[in-house]
Protein backbone atom coordinates (compact mmCIF):
# COMPACT_ATOMS: atom_id res chain seq x y z
CA UNK A 1 0.00 0.00 0.00
CA UNK A 2 1.20 3.56 -0.74
CA UNK A 3 0.35 5.56 1.90
CA UNK A 4 0.71 8.83 0.02
CA UNK A 5 -1.34 7.76 -2.83
CA UNK A 6 -4.05 5.43 -1.12
CA UNK A 7 -5.04 7.33 1.65
CA UNK A 8 -8.15 9.11 0.75
CA UNK A 9 -7.53 12.45 2.08
CA UNK A 10 -10.40 14.75 2.78
CA UNK A 11 -12.75 12.19 3.47
CA UNK A 12 -15.07 11.52 6.45
CA UNK A 13 -12.95 9.12 9.54
CA UNK A 14 -15.99 6.72 9.08
CA UNK A 15 -15.21 6.70 5.14
CA UNK A 16 -11.41 6.44 5.98
CA UNK A 17 -12.18 3.44 8.33
CA UNK A 18 -14.29 1.54 5.64
CA UNK A 19 -11.74 2.20 2.67
CA UNK A 20 -9.05 0.41 4.16
CA UNK A 21 -11.59 -2.01 5.85
CA UNK A 22 -11.35 -1.34 9.69
CA UNK A 23 -12.50 -2.44 12.44
CA UNK A 24 -11.73 0.23 15.41
CA UNK A 25 -12.91 -2.49 18.14
CA UNK A 26 -10.82 -5.00 16.81
CA UNK A 27 -7.37 -3.46 15.58
CA UNK A 28 -6.85 -0.49 17.85
CA UNK A 29 -6.39 -0.42 21.80
CA UNK A 30 -5.82 2.13 24.74
CA UNK A 31 -2.21 2.33 25.47
CA UNK A 32 -2.88 0.44 28.93
CA UNK A 33 -4.41 -2.60 26.61
CA UNK A 34 -1.26 -1.97 23.86
CA UNK A 35 1.48 -2.73 26.67
CA UNK A 36 -0.19 -5.03 28.69
CA UNK A 37 1.43 -7.99 26.96
CA UNK A 38 4.41 -7.10 27.51
CA UNK A 39 4.27 -5.44 30.84
CA UNK A 40 2.38 -8.84 31.59
CA UNK A 41 5.39 -10.71 29.93
CA UNK A 42 8.25 -8.69 31.79
CA UNK A 43 6.93 -9.08 35.47
CA UNK A 44 4.44 -12.06 35.95
CA UNK A 45 6.67 -15.14 38.01
CA UNK A 46 5.18 -17.99 35.62
CA UNK A 47 8.22 -17.02 32.86
CA UNK A 48 11.26 -17.21 34.77
CA UNK A 49 13.43 -19.79 33.05
CA UNK A 50 11.45 -19.20 30.09
CA UNK A 51 12.57 -17.89 26.71
CA UNK A 52 11.38 -17.83 23.22
CA UNK A 53 7.69 -17.70 23.38
CA UNK A 54 5.55 -15.65 21.67
CA UNK A 55 2.58 -13.85 23.63
CA UNK A 56 0.19 -11.86 22.26
CA UNK A 57 -3.07 -9.98 24.75
CA UNK A 58 -2.09 -11.70 27.81
CA UNK A 59 -2.11 -15.26 26.05
CA UNK A 60 1.22 -17.71 24.58
CA UNK A 61 0.12 -17.39 21.10
CA UNK A 62 -1.84 -20.37 19.08
CA UNK A 63 0.51 -21.85 16.04
CA UNK A 64 -1.47 -21.18 13.04
CA UNK A 65 -1.10 -22.45 9.35
CA UNK A 66 1.34 -20.91 6.93
CA UNK A 67 -1.76 -19.68 5.35
CA UNK A 68 -3.85 -18.69 8.10
CA UNK A 69 -5.88 -15.69 7.19
CA UNK A 70 -6.23 -15.14 10.83
CA UNK A 71 -4.33 -11.59 12.24
CA UNK A 72 -3.43 -13.60 15.47
CA UNK A 73 -1.21 -16.50 15.63
CA UNK A 74 2.28 -17.73 15.16
CA UNK A 75 3.30 -18.67 11.72
CA UNK A 76 5.42 -21.80 11.27
CA UNK A 77 8.42 -19.99 10.42
CA UNK A 78 8.70 -17.88 13.34
CA UNK A 79 9.26 -21.20 14.86
CA UNK A 80 11.62 -22.80 12.97
CA UNK A 81 14.31 -23.78 14.86
CA UNK A 82 16.32 -24.60 11.80
CA UNK A 83 15.88 -21.82 10.22
CA UNK A 84 16.61 -19.41 13.26
CA UNK A 85 20.11 -21.21 13.08
CA UNK A 86 20.77 -20.52 9.31
CA UNK A 87 19.74 -16.99 9.75
CA UNK A 88 22.11 -16.37 12.80
CA UNK A 89 24.62 -17.81 10.94
CA UNK A 90 24.16 -15.91 7.54
CA UNK A 91 24.10 -12.72 10.42
CA UNK A 92 27.08 -13.76 12.00
CA UNK A 93 28.70 -13.60 8.43
CA UNK A 94 27.34 -10.63 7.11
CA UNK A 95 28.11 -8.26 9.77
CA UNK A 96 31.68 -9.86 11.06
CA UNK A 97 30.56 -10.16 14.20
CA UNK A 98 30.75 -13.81 16.11
CA UNK A 99 28.66 -15.12 19.86
CA UNK A 100 30.06 -17.57 21.60
CA UNK A 101 26.77 -19.58 22.84
CA UNK A 102 27.94 -22.36 24.26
Amino acid sequence: MNIKKDFPRGKPYLQIQMHFSISIRDDYKTIAQGTSTQTWAATSQEWKGFGGLFLEDNHIAATVPADSQSRFGVRPWAIDKEQAKRLWKLSEEMTGVHFDLS
